[in-house]
């Protein structure tokens, strides 16, 4: 009858404008999420971008501590040779300069800045990384490495008052006072001092100088792995970006 096909035109046209506003809503959903997608996309890739500027910041603090670590192993390894035999070689004030080098700087540890990495974790941004060598390289650097430094660094520092504990007695050194720029990294001089060198003949005090070397070198190990990751982390991050 004519009623109901006026009553099947209606519902079909119901049927198609119903059908309309849903894929309309759809597609709005989607464009929605697709922008939503993008911002955080674009988010991620600042703070892989940030994260790159402070690898190479990073990397000049290593190479400061390193070379400070470096010139506290060789300061030791003569002193150690030359306690060798028991006998002292070397001039008292060269005893006394390697001892101040060594008691100003074995403690200048490495102190990571993980704030923009810990970004990326709250932000849910390390979801987002596409390369998983780099999710990968995060968070070994950021967990593991950080919590190796964390523990070998204190071990360095705690052992730096077992040393001078042990040497206190026996090398006294006044450094002369420096106000220059970069205190803390200055090679100091010594103003006045004075060994009793029967130190020399003591098994103590010369363990006490191999295990500071030992910390020291494993310390100089460690900060090589941090200086390997962050070179990988500045190459991998412009990768994920650009891709």
């Amino acid at each position: 009858t004519v009623s109901m096909k006026n009553y099947l035109m209606i519902s079909l046209k119901g049927l198609v404008v119903l059908s309309v506003l849903v894929v309309a809503m759809m597609i709005a959903l989607e464009l929605r999420d697709q922008r939503s997608l993008q911002g955080q996309v674009e988010y991620k890739n600042r703070l892989l971008s940030e994260l790159s500027v402070i690898a190479g910041e990073e990397l000049a603090d290593i190479e400061t501590i390193s070379g400070n670590l470096t010139q506290c192993l060789e300061a030791l390894d003569v002193v150690i040779e030359d306690m060798a035999d028991g006998r002292r070689s070397l001039k008292k004030r060269e005893l006394a300069d390697k001892y101040l080098l060594v008691s100003q700087k074995m403690y200048t540890s490495f102190f990571p800045q993980s704030g923009t990495y810990e970004q990326i974790i709250s932000s849910g941004s390390l979801e987002l990384v596409q390369s998983s060598n780099l999710r990968k390289l995060l968070l070994d650097t950021y967990t593991h490495l950080l919590n190796r430094n964390n523990a070998l660094s204190r071990t360095l520092d705690d052992y730096y008052l077992v040393l001078t504990n042990t040497f206190g007695s026996k090398i006294t050194v006044i450094p002369a006072e420096m106000k220059t720029h970069g205190f803390v990294y200055a090679n100091k001089k010594i103003k006045d001092f004075s060994v009793d060198d029967s130190f020399y003949r003591s098994e103590k005090h010369l363990s006490v100088l191999i295990e500071t070397r030992n910390l020291i070198s494993n310390y100089l190990n460690l900060l090589e792995r941090f200086a390997e990751s962050y070179g990988r982390i500045t190459v991998h991050a412009k990768e994920e970006i650009g891709s």
